[in-house]
C-alpha cells in the first residue's frame, strides 16, 4: 500500500511540475520570429523594395495608386503569432529606389518593455508625448550603428505596457 501511494505521489508530483513548467513557459513566451524578423530587416537598408518582400515573404503593393516611394502589405502572421499589420516602407527621397525607413504594428499581443530590453538593452527613452492622448507614443531608441541606422519602438501613452510600432530608419544623433 505504501508502495502504491508513494508511485501516485511521484506521478502527481511529475505531473504537477510539467504543468508549471508549461504555463511558465506559455507566459514567458519569447516572440522569436518577431525578433528575428526585425533584426534582419537592416539588411534590406540601401536596397530596392523586393528585398523587403522576399525578407517577410509578402507582397508589397503600393501605399497609394499614385505613390511610387511608399509601400505596404495586407497584415500578417509571423510563426510566433505575433500580427504585423500597418506595415510601412518608405524608399529614399534622392530618386535611387532604396529602402528608407521600414515600420510596422505589433498586433494585439502584449509585448512588455522588458521583453523588446531583453533583445534591445541599449535602447533609451527618446520621445515623450506632451499629453496621453489616443495615438501618441513614448520612443525608445536604440544606439545608433555605423550607418546611423537606429531601431524606434513605440508605446502608447495611453497603454505603455504593451509595444505598438518598431521603425527603423536613419537618425541624426
Amino acid at each position: 500500500m505504501t508502495n502504491r501511494i508513494t508511485k501516485s505521489l511521484s506521478v502527481l508530483l511529475l505531473s504537477s511540475f510539467f504543468t508549471f513548467t508549461t504555463h511558465a513557459e506559455q507566459k514567458n513566451m519569447n516572440h522569436d520570429s518577431l525578433w528575428q524578423m526585425t533584426k534582419a530587416l537592416k539588411t534590406v537598408w540601401g536596397k530596392k523594395v523586393d528585398a523587403v518582400s522576399t525578407l517577410l515573404d509578402q507582397p508589397l503593393v503600393p501605399f497609394t495608386s499614385t505613390a511610387k516611394d511608399r509601400f505596404t502589405s495586407a497584415p500578417f502572421r509571423l510563426s510566433d503569432g505575433v500580427t504585423i499589420s500597418e506595415l510601412d516602407v518608405r524608399l529614399k527621397s534622392n530618386g535611387d529606389g532604396t529602402v528608407a525607413l521600414i515600420s510596422f504594428s505589433v498586433g494585439e499581443e502584449c509585448i512588455t518593455f522588458d521583453e523588446v530590453k531583453q533583445h534591445f538593452p541599449d535602447m533609451t527613452l527618446r520621445f515623450v508625448p506632451r499629453a496621453k492622448l489616443p495615438g501618441t507614443t513614448f520612443g525608445y531608441l536604440t544606439t545608433l550603428d555605423e550607418k546611423k541606422l537606429a531601431w524606434g519602438f513605440g508605446f502608447p501613452a495611453l497603454n505603455r505596457e504593451c509595444l505598438r510600432t518598431i521603425t527603423m530608419t536613419h537618425y541624426d544623433a
